[in-house]
């Protein structure tokens, strides 16, 4: 169910290939699952970190109309994905859904030890948000795919990326591919897989673990 906030608009930042990082500053202190995302007029943003009433939001727009100081209402779209450090997971993100991979990513890192183990796959159609690295974290998938987030990875989080344009470091192909890989190095292990994914990801993925029941996959299609 949507529901309507009150903010006040601290900034944006431009980031690689057209992604934008929104600041902004709620009227009230909420808890917000991950994978929640926001509407303000035609533009939409997935809440990328959150720290108390302070929110950073991944957008593939500029948020122009807005200026520094100024109060403002958007539209939430609320998630009911639970979060537990717990739990050995894997988690799976696509444009901007990626978003949900680094705030799940930044909670795993606050949260204290002892934790399970968390990885990320993320995958691109064109580019993305971030300039791919070498990774540093060993992931027994592929050996010519050693491109990562390093972002992710200052975290303590392996992770791996793929693109459909076939970018340097990454595998080529769609998300459903990389999560073969992964899933035929991490069969024998008891995960649990989410994330957000547009349908035809998620399917394929679906489909995928079907053959894996000790997989316990979670992810929700969009």
């Amino acid at each position: 169910m949507r529901t309507r906030l009150d903010a006040i608009f601290i900034s944006q930042q431009v980031q690689k290939n057209g992604f934008w990082l929104i600041k902004i500053e709620l009227s009230q202190f909420t808890e917000l699952a991950i994978g929640t995302r926001f509407i303000h007029e035609l533009n939409q943003a997935w809440l990328f970190q959150k720290q108390s009433i302070y929110l950073t939001l991944l957008s593939q727009t500029d948020w122009q109309n807005l200026q520094a100081k100024q109060v403002f209402s958007l539209e939430l779209m609320p998630s009911q994905l639970a979060f537990n450090p717990q739990t050995p997971q894997v988690w799976l993100g696509s444009e901007l859904s990626q978003a949900a991979v680094f705030d799940a990513a930044k909670r795993w890192q606050q949260s204290p030890k002892p934790k399970a183990p968390m990885m990320a796959l993320l995958h691109a159609q064109h580019a993305f948000m971030f300039q791919p690295k070498p990774a540093k974290f060993l992931v027994n998938i592929n050996a010519q795919v050693i491109g990562a987030a390093p972002l992710l990875e200052d975290w303590g989080i392996a992770n791996r990326l793929a693109s459909t344009a076939g970018l340097p470091g990454s595998l080529e192909g769609d998300l459903a591919d990389l999560y073969q890989a992964w899933l035929l190095a991490y069969q024998h292990q008891a995960w649990s897989v989410f994330g957000f994914l547009p349908k035809h990801q998620y399917q394929a993925c679906l489909k995928l673990n079907q053959a894996y029941p000790n997989i316990d996959y979670q992810v929700q299609p969009l």
